[in-house]
């Protein structure tokens, strides 16, 4: 597990910690295992689905000198997220999911679906306290 850390005037507070079971189907390897970390270091990712166009993501990554680290599809869309941002990412992603991202630099988190709304997605909001679940 990687707590997200932030450092605010000298003392390291966590602002995003992932926990994920996963049902390993693409990458068996621990190169697929999450949450996920970009290479960059920016997005840590929770992701639930599948990824069908997820071959020909990784071909354009690999075309632009990106190295995958694995062979999972969660590890295209982080990357593609990571290179061509959320917006293009979710335009260009075929499949079905569900899936939270955290932007470090931001200090963001996405909680993103499928167009359809296939995978579910829980959450639950409360100031001071929040705690999202992403569940089949």
């Amino acid at each position: 597990m990687d707590p997200i850390l932030t450092v605010h005037g000298g003392l390291i507070a966590v602002t995003c910690f992932f926990f994920h079971s996963r049902l390993a189907i693409q990458d068996l390897s621990p190169m697929g295992h999450q949450p996920m970390v970009s290479l960059c270091g920016r997005f840590c990712i929770s992701f639930n689905g599948e990824i069908y166009n997820f071959r020909d993501l990784s071909a354009e990554l690999l075309s632009l000198g990106i190295a995958l680290r694995g062979h999972s599809d969660t590890e295209v869309i982080l990357e593609y997220i990571a290179h061509f941002g959320l917006e293009k990412a979710l335009k260009c992603v075929i499949g079905m999911f569900a899936f939270s991202l955290y932007d470090r630099n931001t200090e963001r988190l996405y909680l993103v679906r499928d167009r359809i709304g296939e995978k579910p997605l829980y959450w639950f909001f409360r100031p001071g306290k929040a705690c999202i679940c992403l569940g089949d």
